[in-house]
């Protein structure tokens, strides 16, 4: 899954003031009185339940079906728990900073997000990232999220509503989850561990298990992962699912049609704003 690789650190790469002015400018709008949006997100949940907003950070360029059903997949899990129920999702598409190939400009991609979600009754686009001065470690995306909404009211059952209560869960796939453990050849952690912890103990995961992969006995085995394993939920696919970003861009590139791989407002978008004949996408 593509959107997995915008977790992986890597060092910022700071947009100059003058360049990051333009972009937002033309772009991507900061959200009149929030940080991060939750006019989707619900008020109130059921007695004995945890409030989760599930946050997918990626590179969204083009969002996908796929994107949007990996959203509702983790939301079937998390309300599966007895100990959740999710009020609401965010999209966070990457800084154009990240330096990905494949990145066309912010203020596209948090639009086709925008509009991919337009429909949906609890996902939202979050345009926060995208408007920082330049490339922001996931970690501190989730945090940010997390220190916002926990000035964010919610009722449980009967009682009168009250702030810091909701939970930031990342969805992620099995790959990433696995990174978490990884050092890299000198021997330090390929996460720092105050990312980690951000993530896995102040936060929450929600992974898509893999085909083949043993995922649960990973965490059990792994020294980092099974510290944190009551804050990890894990979900099968009901389906198979290869829509990526790659595909689409590349039948854009031979003239295909990308109908039904893609909302239609995304697919609309992109013809009407000339995405893919971006130098991004070729």
């Amino acid at each position: 899954l593509k959107f997995q690789k915008v977790a992986q650190p890597r060092l910022s790469r700071t947009m100059g003031s003058g360049a990051a002015k333009h972009l937002h400018d033309a772009g991507p709008k900061p959200i009149p009185g929030e940080r991060h949006p939750s006019h989707k997100c619900a008020k109130e949940v059921p007695a004995g339940k945890t409030p989760v907003v599930i946050v997918s950070c990626g590179s969204f360029s083009p969002p996908t079906n796929m994107h949007l059903r990996l959203l509702e997949e983790a939301r079937d899990a998390m309300n599966a728990d007895p100990r959740y129920h999710v009020i609401g999702g965010l999209m966070s598409p990457v800084h154009d900073g990240y330096g990905k190939k494949s990145l066309v400009p912010m203020q596209h991609r948090v639009a086709m997000v925008e509009a991919s979600t337009q429909s949906s009754s609890w996902l939202a686009a979050d345009p926060w990232e995208s408007l920082q001065e330049g490339y922001t470690l996931t970690a501190l995306v989730l945090d940010d999220i997390r220190q916002h909404f926990d000035t964010i009211a919610v009722k449980v059952g009967d009682d009168d509503a009250k702030a810091g209560l909701v939970k930031v869960v990342f969805v992620c796939g099995a790959d990433l989850l696995e990174s978490f453990g990884a050092k890299k050849d000198d021997g330090s952690w390929l996460w720092a561990p105050e990312h980690r912890e951000i993530i896995l103990d102040k936060c929450g995961v929600v992974c898509m298990e893999r085909s083949g992969t043993p995922i649960q006995e990973f965490i059990a085995n792994d020294e980092i992962l099974s510290k944190y394993k009551d804050n990890i939920t894990l979900m099968q696919p009901t389906c198979e699912n290869a829509i990526s970003s790659t595909v689409i861009r590349k039948l854009l590139q031979q003239g295909k049609s990308i109908t039904y791989l893609i909302p239609d407002a995304a697919r609309d978008y992109i013809y009407k704003h000339e995405l893919h004949k971006m130098p991004q996408w070729q």
